[in-house]
């Protein structure tokens, strides 16, 4: 069973109050987010590590690798809309940014 979908207070206060640094936004019923790498192998690197842990939640975002940079967008599907697994996803996610040298894009 999927977790119950998100209100929009509840994503607002999401994004606004949680762990999450800045450059996070809904687009078209998705989280999203654009990071910026030092080098293309450093967003592959990210792209990796974010699969490592969708696999462990069983969640699977959309992850767009590009030319030094990774655009990085999930809902749940099943709840046809925004669910805490989704900010659960992104919190780890940021989790390996140190790592890569990533930087939120403009």
């Amino acid at each position: 069973m999927h977790p119950p979908r998100l209100t929009q207070d509840e994503i607002s206060n999401e994004l606004d109050h949680s762990a999450l640094q800045m450059g996070w936004s809904v687009r078209d019923g998705l989280l999203h987010k654009k990071f910026s790498f030092p080098t293309y192998l450093a967003g592959a690197q990210f792209v990796a590590a974010v699969a490592d842990q969708a696999e462990r939640l069983n969640h699977h975002p959309e992850l767009l690798l590009g030319w030094r940079s990774v655009v990085f967008q999930t809902r749940t599907h099943s709840a046809d809309g925004l669910t805490s697994l989704d900010f659960e996803l992104a919190r780890r996610a940021e989790g390996f940014l140190n790592d890569q040298g990533a930087t939120a894009a403009v």
